[in-house]
């Protein structure tokens, strides 16, 4: 779990889960910090990006994660 506090009373949350051929990112956060650079130093595999809706605390990210195979979960 990564937290991205941005207030007092709400902080925004993702998670990075690593499988055998990729790491799975879900949800980008609020972009607040660079997210890649980050995901680098827990895992050396590749990132699947995974956005579960369109809030900005959930996508806000995703810039960091150009390279990154995108997905949306509907």
């Amino acid at each position: 779990m990564i937290r991205n506090s941005f207030s007092d009373d709400t902080e925004a949350l993702c998670y990075l889960v690593e499988g055998k051929d990729y790491a799975l990112l879900i949800d980008s956060i609020l972009g607040m910090g660079n997210l890649k650079a980050f995901c680098e130093t827990q895992t050396d595999k590749p990132v699947i990006l995974a956005n579960t809706h369109a809030h900005s605390d959930h996508f806000g990210g995703n810039f960091f994660l150009t390279a990154a195979i995108c997905l949306t979960v509907i």
